[in-house]
């Protein structure tokens, strides 16, 4: 069973972690954010209390849509804590990522991000 503290030790660890209800990071798909649910966490110590808060707050809207997941990304000591969908078409993915203003969007097979600027 995953817990707040294994997805605080994978984003630590990975620099990001993505999942939803017995789902963990995709293997196949674009993963793209969806920037109205964002939310930065400034001077992140690794604590899961505000991933349980986040998780908390958004809990229906990713129950609701099985395209959407948890997504978390951490920069420094700042947590971007996103909600984002597992689009499987590329050209799809990145026409999303342009018109949420994305800088990037990330590819789950290669493991690599696909810059938007």
């Amino acid at each position: 069973m995953l817990t707040l503290e294994d997805i605080a030790v994978e984003t630590t660890v990975q620099g990001g972690f993505t999942w939803a209800r017995g789902k963990i990071n995709p293997i196949s798909g674009y993963v793209v954010a969806k920037p109205e649910f964002g939310r930065k966490i400034y001077g992140w110590s690794g604590s899961t209390a505000e991933i349980a808060s986040f998780v908390a707050d958004n809990l229906l809207a990713v129950a609701s849509n099985e395209r959407m997941w948890y997504g978390t990304w951490v920069s420094g000591d700042v947590l971007y804590l996103d909600l984002v969908e597992i689009i499987e078409d590329r050209e799809e993915a990145v026409r999303l990522g342009r018109e949420r203003n994305e800088l990037a969007i990330y590819d789950a097979a290669t493991q690599s991000e696909i810059s938007l600027v």
